[in-house]
């Protein structure tokens, strides 16, 4: 079966010539050699000039690009993310997967500093936070409160020693 084609519309041809455009502007500052008007002329191969000006133009699309996350970091806010639990069980997510409550997580670190130290404390919860929601871990609570130890527990602090 033939698909007859169809004329573009004037408003796909208008978008066509802007791209073509955009295409041309971006292929003209990016090699010298296919247009007048070129980053060379201004300039040359080889001058230090053209090197910083290149320099400064990767950092400034890198900030640019970056930002967001670099302020969010720089704040100290990406541990204040909450995800959601990751649909496969062997790929855990970055971060965490609910926002725990301080007072948790301080309760937690509290009673595990007093049989271990403070990095494999700190290692533990933070495991409990990407791989347990706060009503799991809440649930885990309750039955380690009943006197068992639950072995995703012992599992997560294994891996943290």
């Amino acid at each position: 079966m033939e698909i007859a084609a169809t004329p573009a519309s004037a408003l796909g041809r208008r978008r066509l010539l802007q791209q073509s455009r955009k295409l041309r502007t971006w292929s003209d500052v990016m090699s010298p050699g296919m247009s007048r008007f070129t980053v060379s002329a201004f300039l040359p191969a080889g001058s230090l000039g053209r090197a910083a000006f290149g320099s400064a133009l990767l950092v400034g699309l890198f900030l640019a690009s970056f930002s967001p996350a670099l302020a969010v970091h720089a704040l100290g806010l990406d541990t204040e993310v909450a995800y959601r639990k990751s649909p496969y069980a062997t790929v855990p997510l970055y971060g965490q997967v609910e926002g725990y409550p301080k007072e948790m997580v301080e309760n937690f670190l509290k009673a595990c500093t007093q049989r271990a130290d403070r990095r494999s404390c700190q290692c533990s919860i933070d495991a409990i936070r990407q791989r347990f929601s706060i009503d799991e871990y809440r649930a885990i609570e309750a039955r380690i409160a009943k006197g068992e130890v639950p072995q995703e527990i012992v599992d997560v602090m294994n891996a943290c020693r």
